[in-house]
């Protein structure tokens, strides 16, 4: 092991009628940590605002870090 976390990072388009982006950032936090017992980084963004595909499955983006 390299001695570095990997950190999962999440872009959640939020809906057009969400009130607070604050209490949907939570609820995907708490989500995610509770079913992969994994602290995600959330970045809530405007609607449509994030590419449209077919296979959203295999949008995976692994950014690497050299120091």
């Amino acid at each position: 092991a390299s001695g570095t976390l990997n950190k999962l990072k999440l872009r959640v388009e939020a809906a057009g009628d969400e009130p607070s982006h604050e209490a949907l950032r939570h609820r995907v936090e708490q989500q995610i940590n509770a079913r992969f017992a994994v602290s995600p980084l959330v970045e809530i963004v405007a609607p449509g605002s994030l590419d449209r595909f077919e296979m959203k499955a295999q949008r995976i983006v692994r950014e690497s870090s050299t120091r």
